[in-house]
């Protein structure tokens, strides 16, 4: 199905997964404490606060590391340029299939049972991951493409709107930028500046009358400080760009993406960015 191959946000923002894992981590808690399932599944006496706590809390350690920590162990896996509504409904069960696991893990360290099998622990463990599968499957596929959908909706509404405002004059003006060599200077007129890419220690500099790249050895954050223009916005962590050379927008459930004349490479936008840049192009002066 091509919806399975449609663009999907991976959320990169600490502070998002973070709350996240916590709220998932409260629900395991209330649902384990309230309903009692391991007493139903087990027969075994009720579960306790401090129980319902250890479980809630290696749900919540788990989720934390496959929602920010599998991000920055694996950035070329999870790249959110390539990532889509499939892979993001694989990593939500295979998050699930691990809660499952942990906690039926510390169920046997914690359990009172003296003898069990390797029967005993397949079957329950296979219980435990049935219920699990129940009680997250229909809220996670719902949830993954209810916010695909309404994201779409949300960034193809913007690129109209943004796109109805766009001017073509373009107004000269010259920055010079400073390298970490001594004697690297660089100066450029902004009519001819596209964009600036962080690559590591570098950037690349793509300016209009230039087949290639111009590999420049500074940081993004340096060159920001050093452009003292309003015309010039840095749209993303490795981004800084000319809104003026901004000829139109696309957008999926990623966010918006930035087109310039000339150059078939596109330019995405941080969510967290999105309304600022929005603005700042609906308002441009030229």
């Amino acid at each position: 199905m091509n919806i399975l191959n449609n663009p999907y946000p991976l959320e990169q923002d600490f502070k998002k997964n973070i709350k996240l894992s916590l709220i998932v981590g409260f629900f395991v808690f209330f649902f384990l404490y309230v309903f009692q399932p391991a007493k139903t599944i087990y027969s075994i006496e009720s579960l306790n606060i401090i129980s319902a706590i250890k479980y809630s809390f290696i749900t919540f350690l788990t989720m934390l590391f496959f929602y920010h920590g599998l991000l920055l162990l694996f950035p070329k896996t999870f790249n959110e340029d390539k990532w889509t509504v499939l892979k993001g409904i694989i990593h939500n069960f295979t998050l699930i299939f691990f809660i499952s696991f942990f906690n039926f893990l510390l169920f046997i360290i914690n359990s009172n049972i003296q003898e069990y099998n390797s029967l005993f622990f397949i079957n329950g463990f296979i219980q435990l991951l049935m219920i699990t599968f129940l009680v997250g499957f229909f809220p996670t596929i719902g949830l993954i493409f209810y916010n695909q959908n309404v994201l779409l909706k949300q960034y193809l509404l913007e690129t109209e709107t943004i796109n109805d405002f766009f001017k073509h004059k373009k107004t000269i003006n010259k920055i010079t930028i400073k390298g970490k060599g001594k004697n690297e200077i660089l100066e450029i007129e902004i009519k001819n500046l596209i964009y600036i890419k962080s690559i590591g220690n570098y950037c690349e500099i793509y300016l209009e009358d230039n087949n290639k790249a111009i590999l420049f050895r500074n940081s993004l954050a340096d060159i920001k400080n050093q452009v003292k223009t309003h015309k010039i916005y840095k749209c993303h962590r490795s981004y800084l760009v000319n809104l003026e050379k901004v000829i139109k927008i696309s957008g999926d459930a990623q966010g918006l993406k930035l087109h310039f004349e000339g150059l078939d490479n596109i330019v995405p936008v941080s969510r967290n960015l999105t309304k600022e840049i929005k603005e700042l192009l609906m308002n441009r002066n030229f």
